[in-house]
């Protein structure tokens, strides 16, 4: 019986087959392939053409993807600006403008900016005349000023970093690019006279380039954008130093149309001969924006 039974299971064990047992795997970690989070990263962003999906590079635009926005911006004067030997120290908070908005003869602020691959391109124009609403000291006296400041620049900028907030296709993005650029400065400046034996009213104007480095970030979703930006330029080519910072949100009411509001810093350390233009401008700005 015995001889039976081995017999049996030795025929049984011949005829099934080889199975080799092993534990169950760990699942991979997010973001790993075969993650059921997060898709495997997408390949190189092509020049022209991004890889459709959920998985593709946010950052990357297939095509030509136009942001224009247009407004104000309402600024205050704080620093030193003088010519022909005279100076004279400017204090006016920008809620001076905001007061005085029938003394601002005209003001813009323009901007346009192309994405396409992972290339940017900014072009943009803004700047004010503000006539009695600027608060001119020189010495003891007061002394009515005039100033104007029109800038326009141009940027050509790379994405050097960016991605998904999240797994979810419609997680918000970013996208941090590095630019290089010049930016023009057209300045007028008249200043009343003080009492003296010899009249010392001031009339000019001045006009340079300065190139300019900086970086852009981009944060949004399918309603909200954010953006911060920040550059450094002059290094005595044109200014002998200078400084621009940038902070908005947006909201976008459909996918081509929305508002944007923030603040923005342009600092400005010029001279040339006997003009003087140290002064930062600061203050709030606003704007309708529009994607095509």
């Amino acid at each position: 019986m015995r001889t039976l039974l081995a017999f049996v299971v030795a025929l049984t064990a011949a005829a099934l087959p080889s199975v080799a047992w092993a534990a169950p795997a760990d699942p991979p970690p997010p973001g790993a392939a075969g993650s059921p989070c997060c898709a495997p990263p997408p390949p190189p962003c092509a020049s022209s053409v991004c890889c459709p999906g959920p998985s593709a590079d946010p950052c990357c635009v297939a095509g030509v993807r136009w942001h224009l926005s247009v407004g104000m911006w309402v600024w205050g004067l704080d620093g030193t600006v003088g010519d022909n030997g005279r100076e004279v120290d400017v204090d006016s908070d920008w809620t001076d403008t905001l007061e005085n908005l029938d003394k601002i003869e005209f003001a813009i602020d323009l901007r346009a900016r192309a994405e396409w691959g992972r290339w940017r391109f900014s072009a943009g124009f803004d700047g004010a005349t503000l006539e009695d609403s600027l608060s001119a000291q020189q010495g003891a006296f007061a002394v009515d000023a005039e100033v104007s400041l029109w800038t326009a620049y141009a940027q050509l900028g790379y994405v050097i970093a960016g991605g998904r907030m999240g797994c979810d296709a419609c997680a918000p993005t970013w996208c941090l690019d590095a630019y290089a650029g010049a930016r023009f400065y057209a300045t007028s400046l008249e200043l009343s006279g003080t009492p003296g034996p010899a009249p010392n009213a001031v009339d000019s104007s001045e006009e340079w380039i300065d190139p300019l480095v900086g970086l852009h970030l981009a944060i949004q979703n399918r309603k909200w954008t954010w953006v911060f930006e920040g550059d450094v330029g002059g290094f005595g080519v044109g200014s002998d130093f200078a400084w621009s910072a940038l902070a908005s949100v947006g909201y976008n009411f459909t996918r081509g149309f929305g508002i944007a509001a923030g603040w923005k810093v342009l600092d400005i350390d010029r001279e040339d001969g006997g003009f003087i233009f140290d002064a930062q401008l600061s203050g709030p700005f606003v704007a309708l924006t529009f994607t095509f």
